[in-house]
């Protein structure tokens, strides 16, 4: 484990140094608005694994996405009217919306637990 302590000088190598993790197949565990957040490479069998494991859960219960942006999430989800106007109103914040996955986005799957949905934020 390695806890790096955030300085905005040093935030591209923090990035860098987060990419470098999930790519080797680690977690990274990073504060957000709410609690702390579990990342992991999706397409890393060995990160997913870390992930499940980290949070106590198994493949078929669903978890959420954090998501950068709109742009983001519509990449991933069927994007409707009324996800429009919560995120408008609430992100950034703590809510997720629950909204189809994309085709495109089968990576994401697990994620779902089967449900064909997924919870973004």
């Amino acid at each position: 484990m390695k806890i790096i302590k955030y300085h905005p000088v040093l935030h591209k190598q923090i990035i860098d140094f987060c990419a470098k993790a999930l790519e080797a197949g680690f977690t990274v565990v990073y504060p957000t608005d709410t609690c702390y957040g579990i990342a992991c490479d999706p397409a890393s069998k060995t990160g997913m694994k870390k992930f499940y494991n980290a949070k106590e859960r198994t493949t078929t219960q669903p978890v959420h996405v954090i998501v950068a942006d709109k742009a983001a999430a519509k990449k991933l989800v069927i994007w409707n009217k009324v996800a429009e106007l919560l995120a408008k109103q609430f992100w950034p914040g703590p809510l997720s919306l629950v909204l189809p996955l994309r085709v495109e986005a089968k990576l994401l799957t697990t994620f779902s637990a089967g449900t064909q949905t997924l919870g973004i934020r």
